[in-house]
């Protein structure tokens, strides 16, 4: 092929792409999929694998706008492979040019998961089978990539994860995560997050708070990467809020909305007007078109008309399998149903959508369908979550506005229903209920006694399943022998007995969970030996059984949330603990297991969340509280960690670390003589351990420039090997280092010796951050900024003598070591420059001469000063060690 034919083709693909991006900017996605189709079938006849995959992410992100989210899953699907797999790339282009390739990896890698999410979660339901694990998949996605901006999406995706688990305080939590996003980039989304907010408070009845977030919504439109998209959206919600708030003249401030054809003939100012696409062409638009104008016909009180409009997307939704668009049309045709007095008919329509949202487990769903045909609720057509305090649809009995989203149908989701027959909640005198308690006193006196909980055992293991006759009894029995049983010698013997006593309540919830709790923990004492008789899979089983036959125990679902953790499916963990603590907000247990998920997957912010939501609600467990404080340093809410801490000190006084944390997030928020002071309590509840304090004090010291008293401090500081230092990390070391290094240069200046002191010592120890060799850097000017730097990563071997037993940079753990192996990251124009550099740097470390062991080239052609970028963490070798180090520095 000649290269003008070569050009004809770049060209032609080039065409069909910027005519897919007007026709996107239009929202004429029907044509715009149709054109983008054209191109994937252009460039795989071509093998341009680049332009393919760039009309394939058309595809994938604009198929559910035309209400077919299965194509944009499969779509989704493939380019995941392309992208993942270089080899499969290859064979759709053996000639594959690198760059762009390594290029296009990085923008659509993250775009392609969140869209596999997004587009199964609406086919499947978003609170089905693996959509938690998605979130934290995605935003793991986004960090290997680099790609940060895109975390943005999945906190939207987890939106409505978390609507559908019912959980709208934690929905909530996510819309304004999205909100506050301080870097929105070029693809400003805050305006997703301001919507769906409004929708969040709108479907709780919130309906003052809701019309504030419609102004905000409205505004950030202007900025979203679709403005035009956004304002049609907006709008819509608009008409329903306005409606619903008894309000419809607010939408005269907006500009009117016109059809395609009513805009084909307008001629006025275009800012006035919001033209719709045609009909055919945006039918998700549509869809939301003909929600918020029945809504108006129920406002006017013709339910007709409002069925007529809404009943055709009935059938089309669940033809086209858009299950989560579904559940809401079909909920809103029950609640006309019901407004109308048409209770059997509503029933009738309730039947199939129960099913469907059980299967899906949106919990949502089911409390609003609930909600629909309790006769002593108010309805609305909206089918909402909660009472409105204003409007057409005002619940007259409800004299205060909700300030706060709260649970509000007690009874039936938050009681712990452990009897079949329904009991009330009191405790009952049962058969065995002396017995039983009895057995908890004494494994209580136990004092963990071997022998004691041995007898205890042998008492309870002679209790005859056959004798149970009362459920409380079966579940009180099943969770004490948990306890007691804590060696493999009659873990069988137990496993059987609790077989035989299920099989007396083979469809209970509570006891299902109790005896999947009971067969994971014998698996655990009894070291592997009854892995084949109590399986994995039955364990799984049995614990999803437990939570289909009872969606209300908070107990349960906080078993079987606690196992999956256990088992590291971070994805079933989360759905099953956010439940159970949706149903129970006061519980530190679930507080504290669904904050550990959210650790576990680097989203403490989240932790944060859960955690302040406990402590709201009442939770005075000190544990929950100090999870909060740490979790609330960590991400910088500097003065949440300080009200985290007051709410420790109330339930637990005088303990150690506390006022050091404090003292810490007081130094951040520039408040020293207070740091100082909480110092001082340090000192007197924690007497024995004082470097900490002491590095924390000359940070105080030099931040309130107090010269003389912070030169003395930190001669202490300097004075005390670190190998003395037994109860920090290196991590922790690190922390309290960069700011005491801070501190000493906005005090003393750079050229101070006690700068250089503390600077030494910290290359010394392998603990110099980032920031320390940025200030060594000169910065890019117009003069230099025409130089490009290359990364390298350059690897160095310290030899170590007998001045490393005495050495003031040797770590707790690292005194054995005879060399050790340290990389540095390092901007030069070539490997030679990168290595002086280096090895420069490595003579501050240890006196004696250092080997330079290799450089990797890690990326070229960076607008940026040369010099040193990092010091990593170093290997240490001990005496007949190869390269492999068991004191390497976490």
């Amino acid at each position: 092929m000649s290269d003008s034919e070569f050009e004809d083709i770049d060209e032609k693909l080039q065409e069909l792409n910027q005519e897919v991006s007007d026709l996107s900017e239009r929202c004429h996605y029907r044509t715009m999929l149709r054109v983008a189709n054209e191109a994937k079938r252009l460039a795989r006849v071509e093998q341009r694998l680049m332009p393919y995959m760039t009309a394939s992410f058309h595809v994938m992100n604009d198929s559910r706008n035309i209400l077919q989210p299965a194509v944009g899953r499969d779509v989704a699907i493939e380019l995941i492979t392309l992208l993942e797999s270089e080899d499969r790339a290859r064979l759709f282009q053996p000639n594959l040019p690198e760059d762009e390739y390594q290029r296009t990896k990085w923008w659509l890698t993250a775009c392609s998961y969140d869209n596999l999410a997004v587009n199964t979660a609406e086919s499947n339901g978003y609170n089905s089978d693996g959509m938690h694990q998605c979130i934290t998949d995605g935003i793991q996605v986004c960090r290997r990539t680099g790609k940060m901006q895109c975390i943005s999406c999945f906190r939207e995706y987890a939106t409505d994860v978390y609507i559908a688990a019912d959980d709208l305080d934690m929905a909530l939590h996510h819309a304004r995560v999205g909100i506050n996003n301080k870097d929105p980039g070029p693809h400003d989304r805050r305006h997703v997050g301001a919507k769906d907010s409004m929708r969040i408070l709108m479907a709780n009845g919130q309906v003052e708070a809701a019309l504030e977030m419609l102004d905000l919504s409205w505004k950030l439109s202007e900025v979203y990467h679709s403005p035009y998209a956004g304002r049609l959206d907006t709008y819509l919600r608009a008409v329903e809020l306005c409606h619903l708030a008894g309000c419809p003249e607010k939408l005269d401030a907006l500009p009117k909305l016109l059809s395609f054809e009513e805009g084909e003939v307008y001629d006025g100012p275009d800012d006035a007007v919001i033209i719709e696409p045609p009909r055919d062409e945006f039918p998700a638009h549509f869809l939301d078109h003909d929600l918020a104008y029945a809504f108006v016909e129920n406002c006017r009180g013709d339910h007709d008309a409002a069925i007529a409009m809404i009943q055709p997307w009935d059938v089309l939704l669940r033809e086209q399998k858009c299950t989560t668009k579904w559940f809401e049309v079909r909920l809103r045709l029950v609640a006309i149903a019901r407004l109308t007095d048409k209770m059997p008919r509503a029933q009738a329509l309730a039947r199939p959508l129960q099913e469907a949202a059980q299967q899906a487990r949106d919990w949502v769903t089911l409390r609003r369908l609930e909600r629909i045909l309790d006769e002593s609720i108010p309805v609305t057509p909206l089918a909402l979550c909660g009472p409105v305090t204003i409007g057409p649809f005002a619940d007259k009995t409800t004299v205060t506005p909700v300030v706060a989203i709260a649970d509000d149908v007690a009874a039936v989701e938050n009681v712990i229903e452990e009897q079949e027959a329904g009991e009330d909640s009191e405790a009952v005198a049962t058969p065995l209920g002396e017995a039983i308690q009895e057995f908890y006193g004494r494994m209580i006196q136990s004092g963990g006694e071997p022998d004691v909980l041995a007898a205890i055992l042998n008492d309870i293991l002679a209790v005859s399943p056959d004798t149970v006759t009362h459920l409380e009894d079966a579940s009180q029995l099943m969770h004490v022998v948990r306890f007691v049983n804590i060696d493999e010698s009659r873990a069988t013997e137990t496993w059987h007995w609790s077989e035989a006593l299920t099989k007396r309540f083979p469809q209970n919830a509570a006891v299902l969970s109790m005896q999947a709790a009971l067969g994971n923990h014998l698996r655990g004492v009894s070291d592997g030996a009854l892995d084949e008789l109590i399986t994995t899979d039955r364990l799984w089983k049995q614990f999803r059984e437990s939570l289909d036959l009872d969606t209300n125990s908070s107990d349960n679902f906080a078993r079987a949330g606690s196992y999956y953790l256990e088992e590291e499916d971070y994805g079933e963990a989360e759905r099953c603990l956010a439940r159970g603590f949706r149903l129970n907000r006061s519980s530190g247990h679930l507080a504290l297991r669904l904050s550990e998920v959210y650790t576990r997957t680097d989203r403490p912010r989240d932790a944060v969340a859960v955690l302040d939501m406990a402590l709201r609600e009442g939770c005075d467990d000190p544990d929950v509280a100090w999870e909060a404080a740490m979790n609330a340093i960590h991400t910088e809410q500097y003065e949440a960690t300080l009200t985290y801490l007051d709410r420790y000190d109330a339930l637990l006084p005088e303990q150690p670390w506390s006022n050091y944390y404090r003292a810490s997030a007081l130094l951040e928020l520039h408040r020293p003589a207070e740091s100082l002071a909480a110092l001082v309590l340090e000192m007197q509840f924690n007497p024995d351990l004082t470097y900490h304090v002491l590095v924390l004090r000359a940070s105080a010291l030099a931040a309130l420039n107090e010269i003389d008293a912070f030169r003395k401090e930190l001669g202490e500081v300097l004075a005390m090997p670190l190998s003395e230092v037994t109860y920090l990390t290196a991590n922790g070391l690190q922390k309290m280092f960069v700011r005491l290094w801070q501190s000493t240069r906005e005090c003393v200046g750079q050229d101070d010796q006690s700068l250089v002191q503390l600077e030494t010592r910290l290359l010394e120890s392998g603990l110099a951050p980032n920031e320390l060799f940025a200030v060594y850097r000169q910065p890019v000017t117009e003069e230099n900024s025409q130089n490009k730097v290359n990364f390298y990563r350059c690897m160095v071997h310290q030899p170590l003598d007998e001045r490393w037993l005495s050495f003031g940079g040797q770590l707790a753990g690292e005194e054995d070591w005879t060399a050790y192996d340290i990389p540095w990251g390092v901007l030069a124009h070539d490997e030679t420059e990168a290595g002086q550099m280096a090895m420069q740097w490595q003579q501050r470390c240890f006196p004696l001469a250092a080997e330079l062991l290799g450089i990797e080239e890690e990326g070229t052609d960076y607008t940026d000063a040369a010099g040193v970028v990092w010091q990593g963490y170093r290997e240490g070798i001990q005496p007949d060690s190869d390269d492999e180090d068991e004191s390497e520095i976490e």
